[in-house]
């Protein structure tokens, strides 16, 4: 009877974590969509070579700006210029934008 209550629970405990996890995760944002703007001899192809964060993956800041700074080490872009925008997107996630300004 000992064990029937202990496993008992345990399961509940478990059921509890496994909650909390889902909770934490689904507080997660998701990058939305990923725009690049002002690039006119650069494509899209290789400044999205430099950027590791895609749509559809969970945000992150310190990702999205190392990303930011592998465009601007191409030595293209100016880098006072430039910058590096994080807006709210429809879907509950984030949208990033790469602002940038050719030298």
């Amino acid at each position: 009877m000992k064990s029937v209550i202990a496993l008992c629970l345990v399961l509940i405990i478990v059921c509890i974590d496994l909650e909390l996890v889902g909770q934490v995760v689904s507080q997660e944002k998701l990058v939305e969509d990923l725009e690049i703007r002002g690039n006119k001899t650069v494509s899209r192809e290789k400044i999205l070579e430099k950027i590791k964060t895609r749509p559809g993956e969970v945000y992150k800041e310190t990702q999205v700006k190392e990303d930011f700074q592998r465009v601007l080490e191409m030595g293209v872009f100016d880098k006072l210029k430039s910058s590096l925008v994080i807006k709210a997107g429809v879907r509950n996630g984030v949208v990033v934008i790469f602002n940038l300004k050719e030298q």
